[in-house]
Order: structure tokens, then sequence, then C-alpha cells
């Protein structure tokens, strides 16, 4: 899968940016998390392509702090099967938010932080009406399994 989008990188100082309404037939639209993954991986390669020296280069052309083009950058670290989720399902985020995912991202083994980040999602997608299973009896909920049943590695 494949997502790109232009970013404008002509200098803007102390601006707000200009926010506009898409249209009412418009598709959802991509979680602001997933717009920073994105942005990320388009910031790597401009620098890559030369587009821009360096990322402190990228921050004044974006009108960014340094430490927050950091951060954005820092999700590229994601395990691709986390960036897959953020990227295809940005309607199940909820409110998981970039400053949740950092401690995530200073793990570097993937299958831990799959192991950080499902709770975040479970929590995110909210209790399942179907579920009727009783907290006692020790197994895994209905949702978990329909969880893991969504998300397995092929």
């Amino acid at each position: 899968m494949r997502i790109e989008f232009e970013v404008d990188v002509t200098p803007v100082r102390h601006q707000r940016p200009q926010v506009t309404q898409p249209p009412p037939d418009a598709a959802a639209p991509i979680g602001r998390v997933a717009r920073f993954l994105v942005l990320a991986w388009q910031i790597d390669r401009a620098v890559a392509e030369g587009r821009a020296r360096d990322y402190a280069d990228v921050a004044g052309q974006l009108g960014l702090s340094r430490a927050r083009v950091s951060q954005v950058m820092n999700l590229r670290f994601l395990s691709p099967r986390i960036q897959e989720v953020l990227l295809t399902e940005p309607h199940r985020m909820g409110r998981i938010s970039e400053r949740r995912l950092r401690p995530i991202n200073e793990t570097l083994d993937w299958r831990r932080q799959w192991e950080m980040f499902r709770p975040m999602l479970i929590a995110a997608e909210g209790p399942d009406p179907s579920d009727h299973c009783d907290p006692a009896c020790g197994s895994v909920t209905p949702s978990a399994a329909a969880f893991d049943d969504r998300h397995r590695l092929t």
C-alpha cells in the first residue's frame, strides 16, 4: 500500500494553518496520527532526495519546531504492523495520539511494540455489545479474540 500527499515547504512564520472543510460527500478523513506518519515518510524522502538539507531545514520550511519534527519522524520506527493499522483503519484509532505512541517507539522489538499497542487499540474501539463473557471465567474475552482474528499475521 502506498499513501502519498504533497507538502508545501514554503517557509511559514508564526501563522496558523488555514483549515478547510471537506465537501460533504468526501470520504472519511484520515486520522491525525496517520497524517503525521505519512508526513514522516515524505520528509524522509525529501531529505534522501536532497529536496531538503536536513530535519532542521524541514522544520524551518514547515514552521515547526525541530523537536516536533523529531517526534513526527520517530513514528517511522513503529512496527510495520502498527503503521498498517494507523494508515488503513483510522476510524478505529479513537483518541490514540502521537504522544501516547512515544513509549512504543522506545521499544525496538516489534512484537513487544504490538503487545504495547494492542491494549490501546482495543480500548479505542470501545466495548463490543455482543460480548457476554463472565469476567470470572478467566479466558480471553470474545472481543479480544475477534481483535486477534482481524490482526493475525499472515
